[in-house]
């Protein structure tokens, strides 16, 4: 759990909308965004936290949380791994990520949607 009270005073910007794309996605990511009319820079693909790090920092940005875009993780346990790739990243890089965590398919309902909600807010992030 990130504490904003004891975030940088330098800096107090957080970017609620930060997309993950793990390397694997990356041309699944750009076909998407060219499929639309929008052309992702290439130098942003493939994405990694240190990329990030240097934009937020140029900008101004203390905490970044991060997100997968819709339609990335179509499954739960596609959801699983990309939370569990997100949740390493906020380990490695505490104070400067957070992430809104991925349910997949959100038709589960009454499945396996709920475990991974579950596990995904509680305080220990059993990943």
């Amino acid at each position: 759990m990130v504490d904003l009270m004891m975030m940088s005073s330098q800096s107090d910007r957080i970017d609620v909308h930060h997309h993950f794309f793990p390397p694997s996605l990356s041309r699944v990511k750009a076909a998407q965004s060219q499929a639309v009319g929008f052309r992702t820079p290439p130098e942003n693909l493939p994405w990694n936290a240190e990329l990030s790090l240097r934009a937020m920092d140029s900008l101004g940005i203390q905490l970044a949380i991060l997100s997968l875009p819709a339609g990335l993780a179509e499954s739960f346990d596609e959801a699983k791994r990309m939370n569990a790739q997100i949740h390493e990243i906020v380990l490695q890089h505490q104070g400067r990520f957070a992430f809104w965590g991925c349910l997949g398919d959100w038709r589960d309902v009454e499945g396996r949607i709920s475990v991974e909600l579950t596990r995904c807010t509680s305080p220990t992030l059993l990943f």
